[in-house]
């Protein structure tokens, strides 16, 4: 028997091209869900770091706040200003690559090589180890997390998720193993957040209301092209910004967990969804 083939969408090209062969079916949408900065505030809750814990409370740009700390610039004109002038973008893109990277505990050299391979930024090494001197300058708890989940993990034999998925650690001298513990309580939890996020949808989902895939911190799902077809894209998005943590895991997260909503009827064209 010959079985169907999937495809690989977090292998491929990413630009508007791309997405706009991935169409909605006839009569239906494509609405997006997305875990706004996902792993980030996973790790202001899991670190409790004092200033990105502050940054989500207030609201404030998490990624303007870093770039504008590299660049030391105001971090209210890089908000405000990083679509009409190309330094303000720079900054605020440089520190969505610092925030997104460095919380992993990964050294210079690696920090470069992704640096230019993910988001086409060519460092030297002074300019790298600087920027890495800020991130941790600006978020201590970071680093004090690292060591505490690698102390965790030694203590138990395995690392673990906010979902209570467990994964073994039996060598701690092994920098890999290491690496597990740090990144798999954040990393891990967030495809926890996904595994809860369809299953309190699963009631949803009906001829009008279609899952069709996920995608790292996102979910697709088909919505019937009908009048009520924002109703239900508010309601899906007001379920997921209320998920059961407590009740699921036994976990309140110290910070919002918001999913941001767009739709349309290619992945290339999606709209946001206002109220």
């Amino acid at each position: 028997m010959e079985l169907p083939t999937g495809i690989a969408l977090h292998q491929w090209e990413r630009g508007k091209a791309a997405r706009n062969i991935l169409t909605a079916p006839d009569g239906y949408l494509l609405a997006e869900f997305d875990a706004s900065g996902q792993e980030m505030r996973l790790m202001a809750d899991i670190s409790q770091d004092s200033t990105m814990l502050s940054l989500f409370e207030q609201g404030i740009d998490a990624h303007a706040y870093m770039g504008a700390s590299i660049e030391r610039l105001d971090w209210h004109w890089v908000h405000d200003e990083q679509d009409n002038d190309p330094k303000a973008k720079a900054a605020r893109y440089l520190g969505k690559f610092s925030n997104l990277s460095l919380q992993y505990r990964i050294g210079v050299e690696t920090m470069m090589v992704r640096a230019l391979t993910g988001y086409d930024l060519q460092l030297t090494q002074p300019r790298a180890a600087h920027i890495k001197h800020t991130y941790l300058s600006t978020y201590p708890g970071v680093p004090v997390y690292w060591n505490t989940a690698i102390q965790k993990a030694r203590a138990l034999g395995y690392a673990e998720t906010k979902g209570h998925r467990r994964l073994a650690t039996p060598n701690m001298s092994d920098w890999k193993q290491q690496q597990t513990a740090i990144n798999l309580p954040v990393q891990g939890s967030g495809a926890d957040m996904k595994e809860l996020a369809i299953a309190v949808c699963r009631p949803l989902f009906d001829n009008s209301c279609i899952y069709a895939w996920d995608l790292h911190d996102a979910l697709f799902i088909y919505i019937k092209d009908d009048a009520k077809a924002k109703g239900k894209v508010l309601l899906i998005q007001d379920v997921l910004n209320n998920l059961p943590y407590q009740k699921a895991w036994g976990w309140t997260p110290s910070v919002a967990l918001p999913w941001d909503c767009k739709f349309g009827k290619t992945w290339g064209t999606l709209k946001g969804v206002e109220k």
